[in-house]
């Protein structure tokens, strides 16, 4: 990190000032990690929050002690007065950095030591991963004999809406959950009485930044891991933003959402991208590679786009397509995933070692097509190589999108077959040029029709001029031309016309006098040179 050279000497001379009073105060421990969190995690603390966090004691056992939480968190606050301070949010109170040079202090070479190294990335990520693995643990284990409220149990049955289990209660009072596959109890912990519970979930973000640096950290992921009876029972352990990811990193369907499809730890260390615990996990079960029969770890590297352990996984002979044998219906397949979120050198890497592209996932989908609803358009370029030829559907997906991505639009029409084309070059295509149960007449004119009232009519040709069945003539859709319409507008009718669109009187009667005034006018000669 460079010197500072835009924050003033005086500045400088203050927040070192108020460090040095911080170290010899009585709460130099929760200003310092106050301090790391705020520098370090991805949004501002609660109150609430932050006050759990502070209570763990990583020398103690257990941990997290409900008695050892400070309720004052304004005493610590002013303590690092210039430093930190509070602000409303919609959530509640929240802890924030005072001033934008504040960090850019903290971060600098100007600091002294030892706040240097305290506040130094590695250092903060670490002690947030440990004390979030701490407490989620030792949370897990209070639960055991505690009793939820009525508001827990809502906030429970809401996370639960649409996981696919059968929630119930037991007889004290934990809010259990049945998966219908095998009836294995589950149990929810409840946000209100363990506040940071959901911000420990992320815990795996921080260990991979520094997991190739703190064996103590690894140390403490495998033992997390090896704590079967906890997994089993308390899907947060492997991070309720994992499962239910709606916060920060939007709900991932189809990807382990329900809490009866608790990912192993393997495929948990591959979904985050800790690729040191995920190896010497296989070191101690090789078998964990395969042992899935439904989720793949590989998939779950290629979906977070973590390269280096999906060419790890393959080396270790990981099954490219994710295991699923002959299936060609499945939702976990690596190269779906991988061109879901446009990693490129990961779809590079899995095609290198044999993916398949003509797999379908269980909404129909191919690699392709969910690379051109998301706009990845170098992703793209590489699976057009492994097609000879492009079905129609990909061009109207890509049309449907809002809003419309030109160069995925352009790059697709180099290789949509033209109607002319068609049947010389329909037995060289590894896929139908237009695939009737995935474009039907009246899908195709109800998008042509959005797009003319839109104006957007150099993309209403692309696809009128692309569409190779005829449509439905009894279907008429009341096209919005401009009053008048333009000279565009009628070349447009009259392909329409002549494809076999019934428009309205008047407009027919306009495409023909133009027609008429077209052939009237009188051609210009060939210059002689």
């Amino acid at each position: 990190m460079e010197a500072l050279s835009t924050l003033p000497t005086t500045l400088q001379e203050i927040y070192a000032r108020i460090l040095d009073t911080l170290r010899s105060s009585n709460c130099y421990r929760e200003g310092l990690f106050m301090l790391q969190y705020v520098l370090w995690a991805k949004k501002p603390p609660l109150f609430s929050e932050m006050i759990d966090a502070i209570a763990v004691r990583l020398d103690d056992n257990p941990g997290f002690k409900q008695e050892n939480r400070l309720f004052d968190l304004m005493d610590v606050i002013t303590q690092c007065s210039s430093l930190l301070t509070p602000i409303m949010s919609g959530s509640g109170r929240e802890v924030h950095l005072a001033h934008s040079s504040v960090k850019e202090y903290l971060t600098s070479q100007q600091l002294a030591e030892p706040f240097r190294e305290l506040l130094s990335e590695v250092h903060g990520r670490s002690i947030i991963a440990k004390i979030s693995i701490r407490y989620m643990i030792d949370v897990a284990n209070l639960h055991n004999d505690r009793r939820l409220s009525p508001g827990e149990l809502i906030w429970s049955f809401f996370l639960l809406d649409s996981s696919g289990v059968v929630p119930s209660e037991d007889s004290f009072g934990r809010l259990l959950v049945g998966h219908r596959a095998d009836n294995h109890p589950v149990a929810i912990i409840g946000e209100g009485a363990f506040p940071f519970i959901w911000s420990a979930g992320y815990w795996a973000e921080h260990a991979r930044f520094v997991e190739a640096a703190n064996d103590d950290i690894l140390r403490l992921i495998i033992q997390l891991y090896r704590q079967e009876h906890l997994l089993r029972g308390f899907p947060q352990i492997l991070g309720l933003g994992f499962i239910y990811d709606h916060r920060e990193y939007g709900y991932i369907r189809d990807l382990y959402t329900e809490v009866g499809r608790r990912p192993s730890p393997l495929i948990h260390a591959c979904y985050w991208g800790l690729e040191i615990v995920a190896r010497r996990l296989l070191e101690s079960d090789a078998h964990l590679l395969t042992s899935s029969s439904v989720d793949s770890p590989l998939h779950a590297a290629s979906f977070s786009g973590h390269h280096s352990i999906v060419k790890m996984l393959l080396c270790r002979g990981a099954a490219v397509d994710g295991g699923m044998g002959t299936l060609l219906s499945t939702t976990t397949i690596p190269l779906h995933g991988a061109s879901k979120n446009g990693h490129v050198e990961v779809v590079k890497t899995l095609l290198q070692h044999g993916a398949r592209v003509d797999i379908v996932g269980s909404k129909n989908e191919t690699a392709l097509e969910l690379a051109v609803r998301n706009h990845h358009l170098n992703v793209i370029k590489l699976l057009m190589d492994y097609y000879d030829c492009l079905p129609f559907y990909l061009l109207f997906v890509a049309l449907s999108q809002t809003p419309i991505e030109g160069k995925v639009v352009d790059l697709l029409c180099s290789k949509v077959i033209m109607p002319g084309a068609r049947k010389v070059l329909a037995s060289l295509c590894s896929e139908p040029i237009v695939t009737a149960s995935r474009t039907n007449s009246r899908e195709f004119e109800q998008l042509l029709s959005s797009l003319i009232t839109g104006g957007q009519l150099a993309y209403a040709r692309i696809l009128l001029e692309n569409w190779v069945h005829m449509p439905n003539t009894f279907f008429r859709r009341h096209y919005h031309w401009p009053e008048p319409p333009k000279q565009e507008h009628l070349q447009l009718a009259r392909i329409m016309l002549d494809r076999g669109w019934i428009l309205s009187d008047d407009m027919v009667r306009r495409v023909k006098l133009s027609d008429e005034k077209e052939s009237q006018r009188p051609k210009k000669r060939p210059r002689l040179e």
